[in-house]
């Protein structure tokens, strides 16, 4: 069967004469209109709904004169198209709707040109349109496709439209989706995928309009290298928690984690106002990221000559990783929660106060200013009523407030610092504050179980505050929390 215009169709005979829906679509491309043999896409084939691939291709091309093709396209709705309609490399003129049609084998269209096409509702057992160019928008709306939808490295100018498709890869891939590019907007809600994984690594669309309802098994979704502008429509997630089984589903590919669709979403929240949303975001891929080298150091391979001691090495790494990472998440959050730095401040100062409190209490304290300890009130106190042996406690009312201690001379210690439990805590762990008390007091090591431990428990008080607040500052000031890109 060989024609090359439509006249040529029209004039064939035999069981290769034109369908009856063939004949209605001619007549309506000439006259540039719309051919609908039906609203719905048709179960079966008869004598009154089959067109053949080939006059599509013809009409759709506008390989034939006077058929109007070049102001309208081809407009067919409820047609059962056989054979392959191959558009490879071709060049359409006009519109090309083939709106609840049936196709019977896979249209081709690599590296096509075509103005808008539509297939809203068809039946498709599958879409090659790899490197296909559409000044106009692609519509995919109701559709079911029982093969792949393979749209790899395509051009849209406008938008593609996803919309309550049904898609079915049949165990390989439901839409491949690669390097494609849509200038306004992707249209994914309410759609249904039965099998296959969606592709759309290093896709870039302008607005994102989804539902968050994506597929969420292993390798079932790849976002590495995916952009997008903004995030829009009434029923998309734009939240953190709203998208993180996206995200989750998304990142990681043959059990490696892939940082990449975190910081694009927490670009796109940034941009959109959502600053917070965009932190926890960043929050969760330090983590994540954290969690992968680890892996990677326990997965290196070791060298034959130090096999047992290399397997020890890595250990060790791989916990001090993620020791590390625990103690970044607990303290500022990985620079994004620099509230947690107060916590933390918090709970070492009320660890603090505790022991400071016990040693007070059980007459563990004593002087620690030389002016002090050479006055003659602390020698005379001393001498009269404070013990001199040093296994045994010293008065706390002596050492806290002498002043109160001796009610016969109420301006005996008047000069002396007061002690403060919770002021000795706070001095001890805010490097930055200077309360005097530190300078006044300290703890004897030498006079009780509590002394002792406080006396070396002071260190790593004063250890673990600098380093709680250098990183509290630097998350606070920016430094360390890192809504750069």
């Amino acid at each position: 069967m060989a024609f090359r215009t439509v006249d040529e169709f029209l004039a064939l005979t035999g069981e290769e004469r034109p369908t009856p829906a063939e004949v209605r679509l001619v007549e309506a491309v000439r006259a540039g209109t719309g051919c609908v043999i039906s609203e719905t896409r048709p179960e079966a084939a008869t004598h009154e709904n089959t067109v053949r691939a080939s006059l599509l291709r013809l009409l759709i091309t506008g390989a034939t004169q006077g058929c109007g093709t070049q102001d309208f396209g081809v407009w067919l709705e409820g047609g059962w198209v056989t054979g392959r309609l191959d558009l490879s490399f071709a060049k359409a003129r006009g519109r090309t709707v083939l709106d609840a049609c049936h196709f019977v084998e896979e249209p081709r269209l690599p590296e096509a040109d075509l103005n808008e096409l539509s297939l809203e509702g068809s039946h498709l057992p599958g879409l090659y349109a790899q490197g296909m160019r559409l000044r106009g928008s692609l519509f995919l709306r109701k559709v079911t496709a029982t093969g792949t939808v393979d749209v790899n490295g395509a051009k849209i100018g406008r938008q593609m439209d996803c919309e309550g498709a049904r898609l079915d890869g049949a165990g390989g891939e439901a839409l491949n989706a690669q390097r494609l590019q849509v200038e306004q907007g992707l249209f994914w809600r309410d759609v249904t995928v039965t099998s296959g994984r969606v592709m759309l690594g290093s896709a870039q669309v302008g607005d994102l309009v989804d539902d968050g309802r994506w597929p969420e098994g292993t390798d079932m979704l790849i976002l590495d290298g995916f952009t997008y502008d903004r995030i829009g429509g009434d029923k998309a997630p734009v939240t953190a928690a709203g998208r993180q089984a996206w995200l989750r589903a998304g990142s990681v590919w043959k059990g490696r984690f892939l940082p990449q669709p975190y910081t694009q979403l927490a670009r796109v929240f940034r941009s959109m106002g959502h600053g917070g949303e965009a932190r926890m975001v960043l929050y969760w891929r330090e983590g994540l990221v954290a969690e992968q080298e680890r892996r990677d150091i326990l997965a290196a391979p070791v060298g034959a000559g130090g096999r047992v001691f290399g397997h020890l090495w890595r250990k060790v790494r791989a916990a001090f990783v993620g020791v590390g990472s625990r103690f970044l998440s607990f303290v500022a959050g990985y620079g994004y929660k620099p509230v947690r730095a107060l916590r933390g401040l918090l709970g070492l100062w009320l660890l603090a106060w505790l022991l400071a409190y016990l040693v007070w209490v059980n007459g563990q304290f004593a002087p620690n200013s030389d002016v002090v300890l050479v006055s003659e009130d602390w020698q005379d106190l001393l001498a009269r009523d404070c013990e001199k042996d040093p296994d045994l406690p010293l008065p706390a009312p002596c050492v806290a407030n002498p002043a109160e201690a001796w009610s016969g001379d109420p301006l005996h210690g008047m000069d002396w610092e007061s002690f403060s439990p919770w002021g000795y805590a706070l001095d001890l762990v805010v490097p930055i504050l200077d309360l005097g008390q530190t300078d006044a007091w300290a703890p004897s090591k030498d006079r009780g179980w509590w002394g002792f431990h406080l006396w070396w428990a002071r260190w790593l008080f004063a250890g673990f505050g600098w380093l709680v607040t250098a990183l509290g500052a630097a998350a606070v000031t920016g430094i360390m929390q890192r809504d750069r890109e």
